[in-house]
């Protein structure tokens, strides 16, 4: 599931970019050569790395209780609502940006909306999915669609819509890579064929959820080529501590600036901004063995019966690691708390040993 997204959403759109703007050879290969060596160790390092000894650890939807999600995204759904009661409005697609612009969050509000987007509400509606509970899709899908109308992020309306896809593809046994090469082929052809009266919805497939991972990781790729390097500072956390930061504003805004002229976050993908903008494009290679790492860290708890739970629970942070930094996808998505909870299983299963 996470390498059939990586592979479709943004490694081929990344190489489809660069072949389409760089003009000779040379520069094509000079250029997508780390995404190629990236890819692969991003994807043999969780499959060959074993921390110390394979300890099992037993977490599906079925044996731990799951009451407690649902009533904490109960009651950060209502904490949500009541905070941005104000500002609280279902725009069209047209006026996203204006509505965002409006309505910018900080704080704590701020990550616990995308705690909400990313973590809660989706697991809510995994739950209620693999143990066919109405009353947890229903909270899942209204917590997730909820970011909408206080930050019109669209991504918030397409995340209940991969979850259900994905989970449909996991009860039939098929196979996801093949599912994902098929329906994302299928789109492009439908809306490169529609009327021009659908050019909104035909935009946001295309360019938004295919196209803009590759062209945003090019205009990364030529801008840090002559601009000062983050050495991951633009994470508030490691800022913090190095206060080395060479930029005033975020580097979606830094970026943006030197290639449209409406301000724009043009907030970008991990191989972006913490590879590219981080160490340049030697940061690719670097940030795909961190990942490649930390999902190393995750092998414990896979096994065929939480296969389709873990599956589907890697779905929104899929989504936010193609959207942001990945030690902002970390925070924000969701995965610190799967880590700490994988942390916790294994030291109840040595004391039990």
């Amino acid at each position: 599931m996470f390498f059939s997204s990586i592979y479709f959403l943004l490694y081929v759109p990344i190489l489809i970019t660069f072949l389409n703007h760089y003009k000779t050879f040379d520069d094509r290969f000079t250029n997508q050569v780390f995404f190629f060596v990236g890819f692969y160790v991003l994807f043999l390092i969780p499959k060959y790395i074993i921390f110390g000894r394979h300890r099992k650890v037993n977490i599906n939807a079925y044996n731990f209780n799951t009451s407690y999600v649902l009533y904490i995204t109960i009651f950060v759904l209502v904490s949500l609502m009541i905070a941005f009661r104000n500002q609280f409005s279902i725009v069209s697609f047209e006026n996203v940006y204006a509505h965002r612009a409006e309505n910018k969050l900080e704080g704590v509000m701020s990550y616990i909306l995308l705690w909400n987007t990313y973590f809660f509400g989706p697991l809510t509606m995994i739950i209620g999915l693999l143990k066919s509970k109405k009353l947890y899709i229903v909270i899942g899908i209204l917590a997730i669609i909820t970011t909408y109308g206080i930050t019109a992020s669209k991504i918030s309306l397409f995340i209940p819509l991969a979850i259900i896809g994905t989970h449909y593809i996991l009860k039939k046994r098929k196979s996801i890579f093949k599912f994902y090469g098929v329906g994302l082929t299928a789109l492009i052809a439908i809306f490169l064929a529609v009327p021009k009266q659908f050019f909104v919805l035909a935009a946001i497939v295309l360019m938004r959820t295919i196209g803009i991972g590759g062209l945003l990781t090019y205009q990364y790729n030529e801008y840090f080529k002559k601009a000062p390097l983050t050495y991951m500072s633009h994470s508030a956390v490691i800022n913090a501590i190095t206060g080395n930061y060479p930029y005033k504003e975020p580097l979606g805004f830094v970026v943006s600036k030197q290639y449209v002229t409406m301000e724009v976050n043009a907030n970008a993908n991990f191989w972006a901004t913490d590879g590219i903008a981080g160490f340049g494009q030697w940061g690719v290679i670097f940030i795909s063995i961190i990942l490649g790492f930390t999902l190393a860290l995750l092998r414990p708890i896979q096994s065929r019966a939480n296969y389709r739970l873990l599956a589907l629970i890697f779905v929104p942070f899929n989504v936010i690691l193609l959207n942001v930094s990945f030690l902002t996808s970390i925070m924000s998505g969701g995965l610190l708390f799967l880590l700490m909870f994988v942390f916790y299983k294994r030291q109840v299963n040595k004391s039990i040993e």
